[in-house]
């Protein structure tokens, strides 16, 4: 996989091992705001979707 160049990677069918193509929902909770805005940014970079809570409890009690 590292000799694939990016324009290559992208072309490369989801779910096949090694590939690059990523996705889904992860539930980010952190009770420092920043922390979890950092970690939004870099899941998004990932092309993951995030739900953002500031406690557990908070998390745990969503209906989504």
């Amino acid at each position: 996989m590292n000799n694939v160049k990016p324009a290559e990677r992208e072309r490369l069918p989801a779910g096949k091992a090694g590939s690059p193509v990523r996705g889904g929902i992860i539930m980010v909770v952190d009770d420092e705001p920043s922390i979890g805005q950092v970690l939004t940014r870099f899941l998004a970079g990932h092309n993951y979707e995030t739900v953002s809570f500031t406690n557990g409890k908070e998390a745990l009690t969503h209906e989504g």
